[in-house]
């Protein structure tokens, strides 16, 4: 996603409502857990959505690292262009470079 989003929460805004980590999350647990998921949110507050991913992992009792997560079936990656108290100011799409393997690197983090 790259768009507009809310100070505070990281939630995507679109005209008719928003989208939040909650929305998401419980969408893939419910229908997707066990299979890929990559969320790369391109907008200003979109670290909060990493936090939250913590904070529900931990409601759950599973560790944030990746071992953890695989065992239970979340394979759940978070890209964002910026921390939970910023703005975003350069489009993160823009400067991602895509690798061979399928991955992204972003030059600088």
């Amino acid at each position: 996603y790259t768009g507009n989003s809310e100070r505070g929460t990281g939630n995507w805004c679109f005209k008719d409502g928003v989208i939040t980590f909650d929305d998401i999350f419980g969408l893939y647990m419910d229908h997707f857990r066990g299979k890929r998921l990559s969320i790369i949110s391109d907008c200003s507050y979109s670290g909060t959505w990493i936090r939250d991913c913590a904070k529900k992992l931990d409601e759950m009792g599973i560790p944030s690292c990746g071992h953890h997560m695989r065992e239970q079936k979340i394979l759940l990656n978070i890209y964002t262009a910026c921390e939970e108290n910023q703005e975003a100011t350069i489009s993160v799409l823009a400067t991602a470079i895509k690798v061979k393997d399928g991955s992204m690197h972003f030059p600088g983090y």
